[in-house]
């Protein structure tokens, strides 16, 4: 005899063994095992895929057995989740999808639906899924296994380019602009302009951050801090959107805040994260990468491009900070310090 079973979440009907008292005893052990083994052999639902070439909208179909929508076109495609409206989808319920293709996948929010997550588009071999959470509200999981990093489609203020090993490099010496058209991460050096010296005291070097972020779709502005000259403190360096501001380097005297990016010689209210303050009684000023000592300005950092940035000024040696260093005026000269850069770095 046989009796009917469905298994959770499952819409077919099995026909398993049905044990009665005139079957004699129940070896439940052996009636478990063999209830297993069925449902291994006939309940597992094998992963497939639906592959599109042109702009869709998700169906209640694709919310089922692990299904997996697949975009396959060479220019820009757009997956849209409909509202529940136009959709019946069961409570939690997933939606799987991958770009197999070079043109960007973007996944967007049918009338009324509400998304929680960040990373919107897909480039060639990402994906990610959306988990239904209440009636037209979906969180957005990228798979993130190795996150690739941010593509540009633009940029302002003709940067330069340039590709080190494992990187793509995009380098701005004035102020400008770059648009993210894949959400992805990148690595940046900001680095403020740098304090100029005086008859008393060397400029402290500019702030500096390097700091790897993600970058969602949009157009971020870049600042590039100026050289400050004698006696004059430096220009903070900027990138929009994400709060990335780099101090400008110190000088005779304080900025508005009391604060230098690197304290110049003879100070010690630098920016804790973005430069060193002076021993607070000789001409070294403080630099990117530690403090000044006596009259030797502290050293700067060495970044992936494997330049240095962000030398505090010295007494009597050094000169003036060279253009887009961030590295400190020279002390008992007057001379100006070295203006800042941006450097964007993707990793190839």
């Amino acid at each position: 005899m046989t009796q009917s079973y469905t298994p959770p979440g499952k819409t077919r009907v099995y026909e398993v063994p049905e044990y009665t008292l005139a079957d004699g005893p129940v070896n439940f052990e052996e009636y478990s095992d063999a209830l297993d083994d069925l449902l291994d052999t006939k309940c597992d639902v094998a992963p497939s895929q639906s592959v599109k070439t042109a702009d869709a909208t998700f169906a209640l179909t694709d919310a089922t057995g692990g299904k997996s929508v697949v975009a396959n076109k060479a220019t820009a495609i757009v997956f849209t989740i409909p509202p529940q409206a136009s959709v019946a989808f069961g409570s939690a319920a997933e939606l799987h999808w991958f770009n197999k293709n070079d043109g960007v996948l973007t996944i967007a929010p049918g009338a009324g639906v509400t998304f929680i997550g960040t990373a919107l588009t897909f480039a060639k071999g990402t994906g990610g899924k959306a988990v239904r959470t209440a009636s037209d509200e979906w969180v957005v999981l990228p798979f993130l296994g190795g996150a690739s990093a941010a593509a540009l489609s633009g940029t302002t203020g003709s940067p330069a380019t340039s590709s080190i090993t494992g990187y793509a490099l995009t380098k701005w010496t004035g102020n400008g602009s770059f648009t993210v058209s894949v959400a992805g991460l990148a690595t940046f050096l900001v680095q403020a302009g740098a304090g100029g010296g005086s008859s008393s005291r060397s400029g402290g070097a500019g702030g500096q951050i390097w700091v790897t972020v993600w970058l969602e779709p949009g157009t971020y502005t870049v600042v590039v801090g100026a050289g400050g000259a004698a006696a004059t403190g430096g220009g903070c360096s900027q990138v929009g959107l994400i709060g990335l501001t780099a101090i400008g380097g110190g000088a005779l005297t304080p900025g508005a805040t009391g604060f230098w990016g690197s304290a110049a010689g003879t100070f010690t209210n630098n920016v804790p994260g973005q430069g060193y303050p002076s021993d607070g009684a000789n001409y070294g000023a403080g630099g990117a990468g530690g403090p000044g000592v006596g009259d030797t300005g502290g050293p700067g950092v060495v970044w992936l491009d494997g330049n240095t940035y962000g030398v505090g000024g010295s007494k009597a040696t050094g000169g003036a900070g060279a253009a887009n260093t961030g590295n400190g005026g020279e002390g008992n000269t007057n001379d100006a310090g070295g203006s800042g850069v941006v450097i964007l770095a993707q990793a190839a």
